[in-house]
């Protein structure tokens, strides 16, 4: 390694620091206290990366093309986060959770681009912090396309998202302190069934669900 290429280097894991955030609050303390030993184990991941065998997580399914917002309000949105599963709103929700509501009511998005979201079926079972690491920069998504994304089956209509019960998985920072969660939707009981789980839960997702990402 050259001189020049350290600080480059310090200055990429600043840039992506986020990514630390799927370190369990032990972890992250042991990291804070022994940095050395953590740079040594990441050291030794990066020289022996091409001799470890890695099993694909994803497959890449289709794409889902969303509009875009000039400025989303959340709470203008699912329903009030209130649950319905009347014939006469956009989505119907059969359950909205209640991290789900503590994190994301006060949501507010502002000129979010229209996209195409990534929609990968998860070949093994797996925890988040691997599907993150597969997916790399790209992982997160927006409340207002992951909104986009459910309004086109808004009535459990057949479409890219699966409506069997199975969930579909997008990462997305919360209104609180931008924190990143899983947020699940399935269908179940006539409507989309919300929920937010923490990227550290200890609960893998089961093969065959669905992860969308950018």
């Amino acid at each position: 390694m050259t001189e020049q290429q350290i600080p480059m280097l310090a200055g990429k894991l600043v840039e992506h620091q986020n990514f630390f955030g799927v370190l369990s609050v032990v972890d992250a303390q042991w990291a804070i206290q022994h940095p050395q030993e953590m740079i040594a184990l990441c050291v030794d991941a990066i020289i022996n990366r091409a001799n470890k065998v890695v099993k694909k997580l994803l497959a890449f399914v289709t794409t889902i093309s969303v509009d875009g917002a000039k400025n989303f309000v959340a709470e203008d949105h699912f329903n009030g986060f209130e649950v319905n599963t009347s014939d006469k709103v956009e989505v119907k929700t059969s359950h909205i959770g209640s991290t789900f509501r503590e994190r994301f009511m006060s949501k507010v998005e502002s000129v979010v681009e229209p996209a195409d979201i990534k929609v990968h079926k998860l070949l093994i079972n797996s925890k988040d912090p691997p599907i993150i690491a597969e997916l790399g920069d790209v992982y997160g998504t927006t409340l207002t396309h992951f909104w986009q994304a459910l309004k086109i089956q808004g009535h459990g209509q057949k479409g890219k998202l699966l409506t069997d019960g199975r969930a579909n998985v997008s990462y997305i920072s919360d209104a609180v302190d931008g924190t990143p969660w899983a947020v699940l939707a399935r269908w179940c009981g006539g409507g989309w069934f919300l929920s937010a789980l923490s990227v550290v839960d200890p609960v893998p997702w089961l093969a065959g669900f669905q992860v969308c990402s950018r």
